[in-house]
């Protein structure tokens, strides 16, 4: 036998013996799997959260002196972190103002509370909502909510009939501002 035979012979025996083992060494580990028992090595989150919970709602009601746990504006601020009311309560006093005099400029808004479907992008995403408007607009708005509302009642996946623009140029369903200058008299009607 030449030199490279007996290499050949030597791997193919190296080679059926790796075969045989393997092949045996699958059985064994599934036997030692069968005694394992699975511990788990997370619990639930949600009882131990519900349970923070409670105990923060119950932090608050103390602080609050409140038997609802979300009743106003200071069980907010306590789950926050930061408080919404000033610590001396003399410097957060609120006046009356001056009154208007006949010489003031006046600037006066009628504004109304209405709820309205508020389409928020070109796709006919929407959410009811609730929005404060001039009161001469609330017959524009009322058609522009219609309009979008036809086109998302559309087959038309572009939604293009509707009234959404890009940057709100010139949408009625958008964020009141109501502006005066320093030394205006303002006057709000609110319906």
């Amino acid at each position: 036998m030449d030199i490279s035979s007996k290499w050949l012979w030597s791997g193919l025996l190296v080679m059926a013996a790796g075969f045989t083992s393997a092949g045996t060494v699958p059985g064994l580990a599934a036997m030692s799997h069968d005694a394992h028992v699975a511990t788990p090595v997370h619990a639930q989150a949600g009882p131990m959260l519900q349970d923070k919970m409670g105990k923060a709602i119950e932090q608050i009601e103390r602080q609050v002196q409140s038997k609802g746990p979300f009743l106003g504006a200071s069980a907010h601020a306590m789950q926050q972190g930061i408080l919404l009311v000033a610590e001396d309560q003399d410097k957060v006093k609120v006046g009356q103002g001056a009154r208007c005099s006949a010489q003031m400029p006046v600037r006066a808004y009628d504004i109304s509370a209405i709820n309205v479907e508020i389409t928020v992008n070109r796709f006919g995403d929407f959410y009811p909502g609730f929005m404060y408007v001039l009161t001469e607009n609330v017959a524009g708005i009322r058609a522009e909510e219609a309009k979008n509302q036809a086109a998302r009642d559309s087959e038309d996946p572009t939604f293009s009939a509707g009234a959404v623009s890009n940057g709100l140029q010139g949408d009625l369903i958008q964020p009141l501002e109501i502006r005066a200058n320093q030394g205006d008299c303002l006057r709000i009607t609110l319906r």
